[in-house]
C-alpha cells in the first residue's frame, strides 16, 4: 500500500513536467518552425514542374472557381464543395505549369475553327449548351 502511495505522489510531478514540457515544445515549434513569426514568412504551398506556387496564387485561384461556381449556380459554395473546389484549383494550376509546357513541346494546339465549331457550330460545348438552352422550349439560343 505504501508503495501505490510512494507512486501516487511522485507520478503526479512527472505528469505535469510532461504536460509542461509538451506544451514549450509546441510553443517553440511554433516561434522557431518553416512557417514561423519569427523567421521568415514561406507562403509555398506547393511545387509543379520546378515552379514553385506561393499560398496567394493559389488562393487567386480559388477565389476565380468560386466566383465561377457562383456564376453557375447562384449561390456561395458551401463548407463541403469547398475542397472539390480548392483540388480544381490546384489541378488548374497542374494544366498551367506542367501540362500546357508539353502541349507546346509537341505542339498540340485548338485551331480557331475548332474554337468556333465548339461555341456556335456542329459539336457545342455542353456546358454552352447548358448555359444558353432555353428551359421552356428546350432550343439553344
Amino acid at each position: 500500500m505504501a508503495l501505490i502511495g510512494t507512486l501516487r505522489n511522485k507520478m503526479g510531478t512527472w505528469v505535469v513536467v510532461f504536460v509542461f514540457v509538451a506544451i514549450v515544445s509546441f510553443i517553440l515549434n511554433d516561434l522557431l518552425g518553416n512557417n514561423s513569426v519569427l523567421f521568415g514568412d514561406d507562403r509555398e504551398v506547393g511545387e509543379i514542374a520546378g515552379t514553385s506556387i506561393s499560398y496567394d496564387e493559389f488562393q487567386r485561384v480559388v477565389e476565380q472557381r468560386e466566383a465561377n461556381y457562383f456564376l453557375n449556380f447562384g449561390r456561395q459554395p458551401t463548407d463541403r464543395e469547398m475542397p472539390r473546389l480548392r483540388q480544381e484549383a490546384w489541378e488548374l494550376l497542374i494544366l498551367q505549369y506542367a501540362i500546357k509546357k508539353e502541349y507546346d513541346k509537341v505542339g498540340i494546339q485548338v485551331t480557331t475553327e475548332e474554337v468556333e465549331d465548339m461555341l456556335y457550330g456542329k459539336n457545342i460545348d455542353p456546358s454552352i449548351q447548358q448555359a444558353f438552352t432555353d428551359p421552356a422550349t428546350g432550343q439553344l439560343d
